[in-house]
């Protein structure tokens, strides 16, 4: 049972839908919702808790970079956010405006462009994750910083 909403599925089916994550290079997170209502998973359960307890850690963390990358790129002032269905709400406003990706070496969130600019290119090509690294992370890897 869910206990957000109170739909109940087995386990199994859970499983086979949130243990894959996000079907593409661009983290979202709509997996996390029960598939009945769209309500965010609250789940205790031994199998699947632990998993989803870090996924909502990451996502808390890629939602807390896309505000305040937003308020570097003047979404905050964008008019778009004032209208439905954002109405003024900035963290949701970033996460659709803002493309994130997971660092295949430091498993941490990376800004990766504005969605609008990359969805065309990106979103349906087949992709490698080990070829998703941060900045960080590929200075590292090139000995630079």
């Amino acid at each position: 049972k869910l206990d957000s909403c109170k739909h109940i599925f087995h386990v199994s089916c859970l499983s086979k839908k949130i243990l894959p994550k996000w079907p593409s290079p661009r983290m979202t997170f709509d997996f996390c919702n029960c598939s009945a209502c769209k309500t965010p998973i609250n789940l205790d359960h031994p199998e699947l808790t632990p998993f989803l307890n870090k996924i909502y850690a990451l996502k808390r963390d890629m939602e807390q970079k896309a505000v305040a990358k937003a308020k570097v790129e003047g979404l905050d002032k964008d008019p778009s956010l004032m209208a439905p269905p954002y109405s003024g709400d900035l963290m949701k406003f970033a996460v659709f405006k803002c493309a994130y990706y997971l660092c295949f070496s430091c498993d941490k969130p990376y800004f990766g462009g504005m969605k609008d600019c990359i969805r065309a290119q990106q979103e349906q090509q087949e992709f490698k994750p080990q070829d998703l690294v941060c900045g960080t992370c590929a200075a590292e890897k090139l000995g630079v910083g």
